[in-house]
């Protein structure tokens, strides 16, 4: 978990912290202070991601480059519909409504051409199912990079009710997927301060 709250330590540089709010608890920082650790809600790990679509199922396997050296690899090898393979990490923690969400996903793809990832969302799973963040055709490079989806959760969720989901089926490639974060920056944050999937990418 060390490996894991560093990579979140390492978005502090990116997403500056949230104006000091009026009142603040005395045991937690204000938030100018809180870093972007402080904001992780869920266990990132290689191992909590659930995979379907494929077989055999996705295994961890040892590689570089990426936030604790561990990654599942989907060879898409026939181009169907974008959830016929996908990979789903389900949040232990609870949500409130109008906390603004950030997902955050170590992807990469090992392929020279032009890969594509269909999509990326956060998702109540509860019904009717609501979509709380949402990023679509995300291009992936052969570099590790952190792709991102954001938004504001419409509602309240228990603990379990809320799931980091991909969709990898669209076409026949390679994506290999590192550890998933998830962060409830709370209801006060500004939601431009938040990084995003670069133009082009």
């Amino acid at each position: 978990m060390k490996t894991l709250r560093l990579a979140a330590l390492a978005l502090t540089a990116t997403v500056v912290a949230a104006p000091v709010l009026a009142q603040v608890a005395p045991e937690a920082p204000p938030p100018a202070q809180r870093r972007m650790v402080d904001y992780l809600v869920n266990a990132p790990h290689v191992q909590n991601w659930f995979t379907w679509g494929l077989e055999p199922a996705p295994t961890p396997q040892t590689v570089q480059g990426v936030t604790g050296n561990q990654a599942l690899t989907f060879r898409v090898t026939r181009a169907g519909d974008p959830w016929a393979v996908g990979a789903v990490m389900t949040n232990p923690a609870a949500i409130q409504a109008g906390d603004i969400i950030l997902a955050a996903v170590w992807v990469r793809t090992d392929a020279a051409g032009p890969v594509t990832l269909p999509l990326l969302m956060v998702e109540g799973q509860t019904e009717p199912k609501a979509v709380i963040a949402r990023s679509t055709d995300v291009a992936i490079g052969t570099e590790w990079t952190l792709v991102y989806a954001s938004g504001t959760a419409p509602a309240d969720f228990a603990p379990g009710q809320t799931s980091i989901i991909l969709q990898m089926g669209r076409d026949a490639q390679t994506l290999q997927l590192g550890p998933g974060m998830l962060f409830d920056m709370g209801p006060d944050y500004d939601p431009a301060r938040l990084p995003s999937n670069p133009a082009g990418r």
